[in-house]
């Protein structure tokens, strides 16, 4: 089934998504100062709140400051899909692909009939001309045969344009396609991270005797995940920005000697560093990270 959308309401659908984004956005990210806040509180001390601050800090922080992440993410992406949308069609338009590529056959068909049509007319005059002489009779069909002939040329001009319209908005779709899909990539790659860490929540426990929180069973390492997860979607977003087609592939950076693969991970790592600078670019769990094309990410052990 083909793309099938109104354009205004994909674009109104988007400005709601992104006001609700917006107001998720504000809040997880309140939320997620205040949980920053209260980790490292020094005021009261005890077993149980120190507990209550390890959980919140290594559970709760990281999944509303992750949601706030996410909402950035999706708020970037309808951005750009709905400028995407106004690229290739008006705001009114209806898109609808099956039915446009149905009415363009159907046209095309319609103008290889009239075209053959013509060609008929026309032979049939130049028949008439190689008869030589022009009786009175022959001269009046051969003129009423080339009104016709004009007749069909002016239909097929117009019908030719028509088709041409066709032919152009069923190449914008693909080109539309194209050109959005990878828009939501970093929004999908938060969502997945975040699902599996909210997931895991539920396995926390509490023991009402000592008034802490159990943790021991959850793999703290999802929740780990979500910064990680959100550093190398913005690292992937600079490189592709500032190196575009200079971005290299995996099998490309592979293919380079050692040297070479230094001096490509030393430009990425200044690049990161200039636009980034808040990031740990060279450097994650002993290793160095080198971010390629395609959000893909190489760790090379130090």
């Amino acid at each position: 089934m083909g793309v099938k959308m109104n354009v205004g309401t994909v674009l109104s659908e988007l400005d709601s998504m992104n006001r609700y984004l917006s107001d998720v956005w504000m809040k997880s990210g309140t939320l997620g100062k205040a949980f920053r806040s209260f980790e490292g509180e020094a005021g009261l001390q005890s077993a149980a709140y120190d507990n209550h601050k390890s959980y919140i800090g290594q559970v709760h922080q990281p999944v509303a400051e992750g949601i706030a992440g996410f909402c950035s993410e999706m708020m970037e992406a309808n951005d750009a899909y709905g400028g995407c949308l106004r690229q290739y069609f008006s705001d009114g338009m209806t898109v609808d692909e099956d039915k446009w590529k149905s009415e363009h056959e159907a046209l095309k068909a319609h103008y290889d009939q009239l075209n053959s049509t013509l060609t008929y007319i026309i032979e049939t005059i130049r028949s008439m001309v190689s008869m030589g002489g022009r009786p009175g009779a022959v001269y009046t069909d051969m003129s009423g045969y080339q009104r016709i002939a004009n007749s069909y040329r002016e239909e097929l001009e117009t019908l030719y344009e028509i088709i041409e319209e066709y032919r152009e908005n069923i190449e914008k779709i693909g080109e539309m396609l194209i050109a959005t899909s990878g828009i939501y990539e970093g929004a999908q790659r938060m969502q997945k991270v975040l699902a599996s860490a909210i997931l895991a929540m539920s396995s926390v426990g509490y023991d009402g005797a000592t008034n802490e929180y159990v943790i021991v069973p959850v793999n703290l390492q999802l929740f780990a995940k979500i910064e990680k997860e959100r550093q190398e979607i913005l690292i992937a977003k600079v490189l592709n920005k500032q190196l575009g087609d200079e971005l290299l592939g995996e099998e490309e950076f592979m293919a380079l000697d050692a040297e070479e693969q230094l001096e490509y991970a030393d430009k990425v790592a200044k690049l990161i560093g200039k636009y980034i600078p808040n990031l740990s670019v060279q450097m994650l769990d002993g290793e160095m990270r080198i971010p390629l094309a395609d959000g893909l990410v190489l760790y090379g052990g130090v």
